[in-house]
Parts: structure tokens; sequence; C-alpha cells
């Protein structure tokens, strides 16, 4: 974060970094538009690669892939719909945002990076880092056509969830599945954070252990996006409170080419 600051100009500079007390260091959002912080586009090279290592420190390997999955389908389909005849604003691959809030180095001190289906936060309060609310999204979910035609962000991910809906019996099916039906948008957006107070589903406490299992891989392969250690203190505070005290629960299609929604929720 440092070399990132010393790399940038006073007009950068104003855009960049703010107290860690501005009110914009709460506000969160994976929509398109510009928010706080300096885009890729006003960056040159080296700032842009100081960027990455900033989000290396934050992200492993797999979640650095995921980053460039998703810049890679704005590009796709800006250039799809291009194609058809028409320039759709809200693709824009340079349009994600760095802002740092407070002084790195401090024992408190923030940063976002968010743009189209992402929402990175992180607050450092002296040894201890808090990583929510985090938003990795992708729309579509397999990009159709193109030379990138084929290509998946999350998929692992949706891969295990299926293979999770497979394991379960007919009752245990019952009780996982709340509708038949997707949600509109994302149930927890900004504005709407305890939208979820109670949780609903299928209890995991009330399944074999090969089951549990497969759970687990699911949460697993979320947490895989930070880095090792961070991962590990995120799983750690999920398995502290029970694995069993979690629930799965699915909203829409039981095909991966339609529409699904599946979440773990607990303490």
């Amino acid at each position: 974060a440092k070399a990132f600051i010393e790399s940038l100009d006073d007009e950068q500079m104003a855009q960049a970094v703010y107290s860690f007390e501005d009110s914009k260091r709460l506000h969160w959002m994976y929509l398109p538009g510009a928010r706080a912080g300096l885009p890729l586009r006003d960056m040159n090279k080296d700032q842009r690669k100081r960027a990455n290592d900033l989000l290396a420190t934050m992200l492993s390997e797999h979640g650095m892939r995921d980053l460039e999955g998703i810049y890679a389908m704005e590009l796709a389909l800006r250039e799809q719909s291009r194609r058809r005849g028409h320039e759709d604003p809200t693709r824009d691959p340079d349009q994600y945002e760095l802002a740092i809030f407070g002084t790195p180095g401090e024992p408190i001190w923030a940063w976002h990076y968010e743009g189209h289906h992402l929402s990175l936060n992180f607050t450092h309060i002296n040894e201890e880092v808090c990583v929510t609310p985090l938003f990795i999204g992708v729309a579509p979910f397999e990009l159709p056509e193109g030379p990138l035609q084929g290509t998946r962000v999350l998929g692992d991910e949706s891969d295990l969830a299926f293979k999770f809906m497979q394991s379960l019996d007919d009752e245990q099916r019952k009780q996982a599945i709340l509708s038949d039906r997707t949600p509109h948008d994302i149930l927890t957006m900004p504005g709407r954070e305890n939208r979820l107070n109670k949780p609903e589903g299928l209890k995991l406490g009330t399944l074999n252990m090969n089951q549990k299992m497969m759970a687990m891989a699911i949460l697993e392969s979320y947490a895989r996006i930070l880095q090792g250690p961070v991962a590990q203190i995120e799983l750690d505070r999920i398995t502290q409170h029970g694995l069993d005290n979690l629930h799965f629960a699915w909203m829409g299609k039981l095909t991966p080419d339609q529409s699904h929604y599946f979440r773990l929720q607990g303490p």
C-alpha cells in the first residue's frame, strides 16, 4: 500500500487516499459506476503493478485468477455488445477503483477495491485483518460465444454445490430448497445487510459425515480466494461456532444450465 501511494501524483492522491474516518470507507457496492478510488484507467503500468501487488497480499493465486476472469468477462461482453451494434457502458474492465483509508502501517487503516461484480474490503487492526464485506460475482455464469467461449468464473464453487445437492435424499432436499425460482438480485446487497437474520434451509447437523465434508468443501472453495493464512482464519471462525449450526439453502433449478442460487449461513 505504501509503494502504491508513493507512486501517485497530487491529483491521483486526492482520488485514492482518504482519512480512515471518511464515510466513503463504509460504502460498498458491486454494481457498475464510479465510486471512491483511483480507477485502473488512470493508472500507469507501474501503478497497476503496485495495485496488483497490494491485491496479492490478500488474494491467493486462485483469487487473482478470478479477478482476471472478471476483467476478461467484462471485455468479452463489451465486444459482444459492439458486434451487435451498441455500446454497453456497464462493461468496462478499466472501471475498477482502489481506495486507501488512513495510513498504511498505522494500527488501524483500510482499503477497498471495487467495480462491476466485485467488492473487496480489508480493514487492518494491529496484526489482524477484517475481510468483509467481500463480493465476487459474474454474469453470465459462462461466456456463450466469442474467443473466450466456455470461460467460467466461480465454476468450481457451483460444481461443488451441485455435487452436494446430488448427495441429499428426498427429505433433505425438501428442507434445502426454499423456492424453485431464484431471487431477483443479491439478497444482502448494501442497505439490506440484515435481510438474512434467520437461518433457513437444511441444517448441517442433520447430515452424515460425507455430506458435511461436501459442505465444508464449498466453504473452502470460496475461502481459498484469500491468501492461505487469511483464508484459514475465516474457516476457523466458522468451525469454532460449529459446522453443525450452519444451514444450506437452495433456490432455482437443479441443472447447471439454468439459474440457481445457494448459500451457507450460520453464526
